[in-house]
């Protein structure tokens, strides 16, 4: 794994929360916006090349490990409280019941944000294996998985300041979380770096773990979409525009 995409996890969460710290009450189609295609983007390229990715691999429990990641993120989402995919949680006041939800917040993130950053290393590793199976993956140079996060982890961590700033946390309490949340999907990589340095780790898991977060993607990226969704199903041009966008980013590169 290259230097720059260690980089990369880590910048686009602070840059995302560091927009909070200045961008106070901003209008909420905007975000909602934002969010769509973040949405779309992650649906698109979870159908397009990371399910395509795995399964040519044909590893019989890719399927089964898919299902398991959507159902560990339903669980992550009680402690993190739905910031993955940008809920905003506004409780007021300091004290114990603020930091207390902050430790529960980064709790569920850190569980999401160390097991999805595992499988960016082993990526061209996965890669390898399907064209020693026998299957031409065409251009290789694109990590979609670490776009992928890149995409949520922005108005993520943009969700996570804006709840810290709203329960009373000044700005350097609320900067070392945030710092805290950004390092944890690089420490993810790192650990899988390591181990498979040491050949604790194989192609195999590497799978595996994927199949975990591409679970992962699929329940954020729906439940983005679901709760984007207009009441009465009323047609919004700005919502049918995102979502366009989004599925244009991940198809672009096809």
């Amino acid at each position: 794994m290259h230097g720059w995409e260690y980089i990369a996890l880590f910048g686009s969460a602070l840059a995302g929360g560091g927009l909070a710290f200045w961008v106070r009450g901003a209008d909420p189609r905007i975000l909602r916006m934002v969010m769509t295609l973040t949405g779309a983007y992650i649906f698109g390229i979870t159908l397009v090349h990371l399910l395509p990715d795995i399964f040519r691999l044909e590893e019989p429990w890719a399927g089964t490990f898919i299902l398991l990641g959507f159902l560990l993120q339903i669980g992550v989402e009680h402690l993190s409280q739905g910031i993955e995919h940008g809920h905003v949680h506004r409780h007021e006041g300091q004290g114990h019941h603020g930091a207390g939800l902050a430790v529960s917040v980064l709790l569920g993130l850190s569980i999401h944000c160390f097991l999805e950053g595992m499988p960016v290393t082993g990526y061209e590793t996965i890669h390898e294996l399907g064209h020693h199976h026998g299957h031409d993956h065409g251009d290789h140079r694109h990590n979609y998985l670490l776009y992928g996060i890149m995409s949520h982890k922005v108005p993520a961590a943009f969700a996570l300041v804006t709840m810290l700033l709203a329960g009373g946390f000044r700005f350097w309490p609320a900067f070392g979380l945030l710092a805290l949340y950004a390092s944890m999907s690089p420490l993810g990589a790192l650990s899988a770096e390591v181990l498979q340095r040491f050949e604790l780790l194989n192609g195999r898991i590497f799978v595996l773990i994927m199949a975990l977060v591409v679970g992962s993607f699929l329940h954020i990226s729906t439940t983005i979409l679901f709760e984007n969704e207009e009441k009465n199903h009323a047609f919004d041009l700005r919502k049918t525009l995102s979502l366009l966008v989004g599925f244009g980013l991940a198809l672009a590169s096809h």
